[in-house]
């Protein structure tokens, strides 16, 4: 059997649940890959103003900086579908990709997988 990959998660502004949740309760079917949550923060929680300001130079040290705009959502939730990734699910699995070949990337067209649609 090969060796279980296990992928770090790490989340800035995560607030409750979201990403590290549902990425903490997917799981793999062969068992392969799994994920491990790695570190969170909501740096607005952060009531001391010197670590607040200490933390406000560490993100300005590596290129990000805080603006009010970042606070509000620009995004509109429209719902979301669950789809049964088995065997027959379209993929490329590693085993079957040539060593001579890298930094592979593909899209899955919705409409190829409505069968798979729970």
């Amino acid at each position: 059997m090969s060796e279980k990959t296990i992928f770090k998660l790490g989340e800035l502004f995560c607030g409750p649940g979201g990403l590290a949740c549902g990425a903490l309760r997917a799981k793999s079917e062969d068992g392969l890959f799994g994920i491990e949550h790695a570190w969170a923060n909501d740096y607005d929680k952060i009531e001391d103003p010197e670590i607040l300001e200490e933390f406000r130079i560490k993100l300005d040290n590596v290129g990000y900086s805080v603006d009010p705009e970042y606070d509000s959502f620009n995004f509109v939730f429209k719902g979301s579908e669950v789809y049964t990734v088995n065997d027959e699910f379209p993929r490329l699995r590693r085993r079957e990709v040539n060593d001579a070949i890298g930094n592979v990337k593909y899209t899955i067209m919705i409409a190829g997988i409505a069968d798979f649609r729970e």
